[in-house]
């Protein structure tokens, strides 16, 4: 099955959860986006080493539903 739609829009508010991070890892949330024409069923998350270099893929979460 398959369903054709724009693309998700972009979370909004993305933080970092202080209470469950620690030294070697951080949690980051966002709140749901309920307004897109179709699901959003997983997602990856990129990050840089904080110098402004090029994003690179942290965690690939793209078959979480």
């Amino acid at each position: 099955m398959f369903a054709v739609g724009s693309l998700p829009s972009k979370p909004v508010k993305v933080y970092k959860d202080d209470l469950q991070s620690t030294g070697s890892s951080i949690v980051i949330r966002w709140e749901s986006m309920m307004s897109d024409t179709l699901p959003v069923l997983g997602y990856r998350v990129y990050a840089d080493n904080g110098k402004n270099d090029k994003l690179r893929l942290v965690y690939d979460g793209s078959s979480d539903a």
